[in-house]
């Protein structure tokens, strides 16, 4: 795998030695496009319409690099309400799925624009790691003590790679990309739009309500991550496992999983600890690949099956045991580098580069470690943000990667005008859910209402097999 690394540094120094022609500076703003082929094989039923906006690289530099971010746009049928839906992405690095979006545009009878990231998808420069990517089955063999160094190795490669092409970056960050979005309003002229994230991507939405708030009518955080809330992963996790066994007490599709989650996962954890289980397991594409399963990959696997799938029987399978541990790993043997258990979706789409940019100034787990051959940009701040713009914040009960409902509430509390939705059986991304959606869609529609219909929530059942 190594040697993979290399030969990408070497054709990268060949081609960077050739010094590229002069290229004209291009216009910034907002230009249309037809939107690509792969674009639309993802959307069924409806024409989006797709453009580029050009933006400068820094805006503190001013030097004349400019990076180019795709955009998307989705109307519903018939006429559509006014102020569009904008949205800022999902998981943080993530590759948006474009299909995702379009029966957003009906729900909530507006026109609804995605704007990709810096970075990410089909913007310009991409911040794509396949270093980092081509040693991913090595580390899925490694105990994390000895995953350091590789991992180290390819973020490096990464970087090298990238800062040759030109690249600043430290210009990745949360504060360049709010003003994206920002320049982005501006060149639509769109004067008032509701804001939404999902998931990690509630860092930009809360950005963007920081520094520009003029022109957002509402906001809705989904599974939010909170500048102010640091989440330890080991508690939280605990809490979680806790709290689905009660839930499942009195809930008739689980109750066969009310043992003591949380002494079976510590038991669990103790005998891998000593005996790791070494298999060969089958990733996504379809190659065998050797997966050392130890304590803290026990601990990815559960925190993704709760936090993310929510199959509790999967869970109470990899707690409890005996599992089919070549089954079990094989969410291991697809993982990008260091995702599983670490980032809420691991779904084939992750940009390494840019999930480093925006993290490093508070990274944990190994991307702490891969920060540190990283350049970070200029960190956020970790002030709550406070607004008094309507806002409403969907969590999951179950969801490991954020905090509880009570430690969300309270960290938004300088958000004069929130609402806080919680899904007892919900994970990461709560609108998975049918049941939120009518909430969400009649409370964009009078914000300043209280929340209605919300009596589905106690209906939603634990998801087991």
């Amino acid at each position: 795998m190594r040697a993979i690394i290399a030969v990408l540094l070497l054709l990268t120094a060949t081609a960077c030695s050739q010094a590229p022609a002069k290229q004209p500076t291009p216009r910034l703003g907002y230009q249309g496009i037809a939107c690509p082929a792969d674009v639309l094989a993802e959307i069924v039923g409806v024409e989006p319409s797709c453009g580029y906006l050009t933006v400068p690289e820094s805006r503190a530099t001013r030097d004349g690099a400019t990076v180019r971010l795709f955009v998307i746009r989705f109307g519903p049928p018939g006429t559509a309400s006014p102020d569009p839906m904008v949205v800022v992405g999902e998981t943080l690095g993530q590759r948006k799925n474009y299909g995702e979006l379009a029966p957003f545009a009906p729900r909530t009878h507006r026109s609804v624009i995605f704007l990709d990231q810096r970075g990410i998808g089909l913007s310009e420069p991409s911040l794509a790691c396949p270093e980092v990517r081509a040693i991913a089955p090595e580390l899925a063999g490694l105990r994390m003590a000895e995953a350091k160094g590789p991992l180290l190795e390819g973020v490096r490669a990464c970087r090298t790679r990238l800062e040759r092409r030109g690249i600043d970056l430290t210009a990745y960050s949360l504060r360049e990309s709010a003003a994206d979005v920002a320049d982005l309003l501006e060149a639509l002229g769109l004067e008032q739009v509701n804001l939404t994230s999902f998931g990690t991507a509630s860092l930009l939405a809360l950005e963007v309500m920081r520094r520009y708030p003029e022109h957002i009518r509402s906001v809705v955080l989904d599974s939010p991550a909170l500048p102010n809330l640091r989440v330890d992963p080991d508690n939280r996790l605990r809490e979680v496992l806790a709290r689905a066994g009660q839930l499942c007490a009195d809930a008739p599709g689980c109750r066969a999983l009310t043992k003591d989650l949380p002494r079976s996962f510590d038991e669990a954890l103790a005998r891998l600890r000593d005996e790791p289980v070494t298999v060969t397991a089958r990733s996504a594409s379809g190659r065998d690949v050797k997966v050392v399963v130890d304590d803290v990959a026990l601990t990815r696997l559960v925190t993704s099956a709760l936090g993310y799938g929510g199959n509790l029987q999967t869970v109470a399978e990899l707690v409890t045991g005996p599992p089919d541990w070549a089954s079990a790993a094989a969410g291991l043997a697809s993982d990008e580098g260091m995702c599983v258990g670490f980032m809420p979706e691991c779904a084939g789409g992750l940009t390494h580069g840019l999930y480093y940019s925006l993290t490093c100034p508070h990274a944990a787990g190994p991307h702490a470690e891969a920060c540190t051959v990283w350049p970070a940009g200029e960190a956020p701040s970790g002030e709550p943000v406070a607004s008094d713009i309507p806002t409403l914040i969907t969590i999951g009960g179950l969801n490991t990667f954020s905090g509880s409902a009570q430690d969300v509430a309270a960290a938004t509390s300088s958000l004069t005008r929130a609402r806080l939705l919680e899904i007892p059986f919900g994970n990461y991304g709560a609108y998975r859910e049918d049941c939120p959606r009518p909430i969400r869609n009649a409370w964009i529609d009078d914000p300043a209402a209280p929340l209605r219909n919300t009596g589905c929530v106690k209906e939603v059942g634990p998801r087991v097999r």
